[in-house]
């Protein structure tokens, strides 16, 4: 079931297993690495967001 859905997609396949693997853990990597720095910006903003609103709302913006 597995091997038929990245035998499609991989232009590799035919590399034999070592290549197949090395492929799999890049693309599995690669999607960890995406969703830590998605993760690291969300958390990045909502603190910058944390500390900036109540400074904005003391002015008189109206956001705090």
């Amino acid at each position: 079931m597995v091997s038929g859905l990245f035998a499609r997609r991989d232009p590799w396949w035919e590399d034999g297993q070592g290549a197949r693997r090395d492929r799999t853990r890049q693309r599995i990597v690669g999607l960890l690495a995406f969703a830590m720095a998605i993760g690291a910006c969300g958390l990045t903003t909502a603190v910058w967001l944390r500390t900036v609103f109540p400074i904005l709302g003391v002015a008189g913006l109206g956001l705090g």
